[in-house]
């Protein structure tokens, strides 16, 4: 008895702070009332980032919506952060070889359209594989 109720004190105040985050409420607020199309795909990129520290299941429903409307717009960049936030939820799924293919189609997309910064920091995030392996070296 002395446990249960430490213990269930935790989970109530662990799921309230999932319930609740201010930057994600704000996002979707403003995702609701925008219109055009590449501010709504970086706005589903936002939320889906965002999610990465609080519950890496939702990463997926608002990738898969930014990268159709991208694919739809033809938004290069915005697909291949969608792609970037879909190898997330793959990796924290414990799906290396779908995160792997993921991240590598972010980084042909980036090298497609010269973006050096977001292709440098999907080869941090392409480091990261070997290393979660335990290969440190290859990281």
């Amino acid at each position: 008895m002395k446990l249960i109720i430490p213990a269930l004190f935790c989970l109530f105040f662990n799921l309230l702070s999932l319930a609740s985050n201010p930057k994600i409420d704000s996002l979707k607020t403003t995702l609701s009332y925008t219109k055009v199309d590449t501010v709504r795909v970086s706005i589903l990129n936002q939320i889906a980032t965002e999610f990465i520290n609080v519950s890496y299941d939702s990463i997926l429903p608002y990738s898969q919506k930014a990268f159709n409307l991208s694919s739809k717009i033809n938004f290069p960049k915005g697909k291949g952060l969608d792609l970037k936030n879909q190898f997330f939820y793959y990796f924290y799924a414990g799906n290396q070889v779908e995160s792997i293919n993921k991240i590598e189609k972010a980084v042909q997309l980036f090298k497609e359209i010269k973006d050096d910064l977001e292709l440098a920091k999907a080869y941090q995030n392409y480091g990261v594989l070997p290393k979660n392996q335990g290969d440190s070296k290859k990281a």
